[in-house]
């Protein structure tokens, strides 16, 4: 089934400075419209936007860092009414303090993704602030106490690389449902600030992680590879690649449609008003679909740029970059539209749709001629050109497979993966009998 977790970024303001972060700059640059905080009541907008018009059960809600969102408990309190399962995706750095945590708790948080970016010293110099580890273990220690779940998040750059067996401890010492390894990507700012150098080789990230997969699924926890190529690993660690297309059916990921409505400027900033959609409605069967449509002055917006250099001066905060431009009129126009057919639910024909659009948005991006001759290289991201271009194309080794002639479909690998599904999803990934069948097993 397509996941219903939606995702907010409440503003670029955080209390780290972590080398590889996507928005790097925006947290540097205190004017930047992305920096700012978010009122409360715009935050509580978006949530039930994802509730009512996304039918979304579940959020992971971001900062910059929103454990000093001065709203954070009204918002998490908020979601759990809507009945969205509150995540907050942390560096957990201001939870040292035992009663500052336990307000989370009586908040009614659902679990923390902690992002886990080194050990000791080396965490330190990653995240940009002497004594951060003590404070992240002493965090730790406090959820433990408090019994609130926690998953992770590690960042594979060149700076942990040899850190990752610790890392993997840590989440076996404090129960974690499941960690997740991401590729040390180019986006967002880190497409100007990246370093190449930083970047560690494929090859040593499979001889690394590999056997760190099979001790954490033994103890029944979830492993993710984000943001790389299948052929970095073996075909036993494959079914751990998630990646674009088989992040639409990973329940610990965000909803392709909703994801693009979240991305456009307006939902992201602070000061703009979250953009309006026309609401268009028709009948199918004797019942009344909505569907969305991009606001009518978008059709216009030639004239705003007509107009620019006369009555809309250029701010002072940081430019977007040239890259950028397209992506976001690309997410400003689009609007998915939805044909409902027999066998596939919307989510999926929003997804279907949107493929198309993210391809022509990174196809400069992603992919080389040699993995033209991969026989799975319609469901995998490809490898970025930057890595191509320090480390050259020997990391790519196009995949061969007899499947009798069947379609490979983006779940190719990943249906036998080791996946967690807590207890308050089961009534929307299994049936009635599997409930019960999996109850009378307990």
């Amino acid at each position: 089934m397509p996941t219903r977790r939606g995702v907010i970024w409440l503003g670029q303001t955080c209390n780290l400075n972590c080398y590889f972060c996507y928005f790097a700059e925006r947290i540097a640059d205190k004017t930047h419209p992305e920096h700012a905080f978010f009122t409360l009541q715009k935050a509580k907008d978006i949530c039930k936007i994802f509730v009512d018009d996304y039918g979304l059960n579940s959020i992971d809600i971001q900062g910059g860092e929103p454990t000093i969102y001065p709203h954070i408990f009204k918002l998490i309190r908020y979601c759990n009414e809507i009945g969205l399962k509150p995540t907050l995706i942390t560096n957990l750095i201001s939870l040292a303090n035992f009663e500052h945590a336990k307000k989370f708790k009586d908040a009614g948080v659902y679990d923390f993704l902690v992002s886990l970016q080194g050990i000791g010293d080396t965490y330190n110099k990653v995240v940009g602030k002497k004594n951060a580890f003590s404070k992240q273990m002493q965090a730790l220690e406090n959820l433990s106490k408090l019994q609130i779940p926690i998953r992770v998040n590690a960042v594979l750059s060149n700076e942990i690389i040899n850190d990752l067996e610790g890392i993997t401890k840590l989440a076996l010492k404090y129960n974690a449902r499941v960690v997740n390894f991401l590729g040390y990507n180019n986006t967002g700012d880190q497409k100007l600030i990246r370093d190449t150098y930083k970047i560690p080789y494929y090859d040593l990230i499979a001889q690394k992680l590999e056997p760190l997969i099979d001790t954490l699924e033994s103890n029944n926890i979830e492993v993710n590879l984000r943001f790389l190529p299948f052929c970095i690993v073996g075909e036993k660690y494959r079914k751990n690649i998630q990646n674009g297309d088989q992040m639409l059916y990973d329940n610990h990921e965000w909803e392709a449609s909703s994801r693009l409505w979240i991305d456009r400027p307006a939902q992201r900033r602070a000061k703009e008003k979250i953009e309006k959609r026309r609401t268009k409605y028709y009948l199918s069967r004797f019942k009344i679909h909505k569907i969305y449509r991009g606001n009518l002055k978008e059709k216009f917006i030639w004239t705003k740029k007509l107009l620019k250099p006369f009555f809309y001066p250029s701010p002072k905060y940081a430019p977007i970059l040239p890259y950028q431009k397209p992506i976001l009129e690309k997410l400003r126009f689009y609007t998915p539209d939805t044909k409902f057919i027999k066998g596939h639910s919307k989510v999926e024909h929003f997804y279907f749709e949107q493929k198309d659009v993210f391809r022509e948005i990174y196809k400069s991006k992603i992919h080389h001629k040699k993995c033209e001759s991969c026989d799975i290289k319609n469901i995998c991201d490809g490898f970025t050109l930057d890595f191509i271009e320090e480390f050259g194309s020997s990391a790519i080794k196009p995949i061969k497979i007899s499947n009798g002639g069947g379609e490979v479909t983006p779940t190719f690998y990943s249906r036998d993966q080791l996946k967690v599904i807590e207890r308050a999803e089961w009534e929307w990934f299994f049936t009635k009998d599997e409930i019960s069948r999996i109850e009378k097993e307990k």
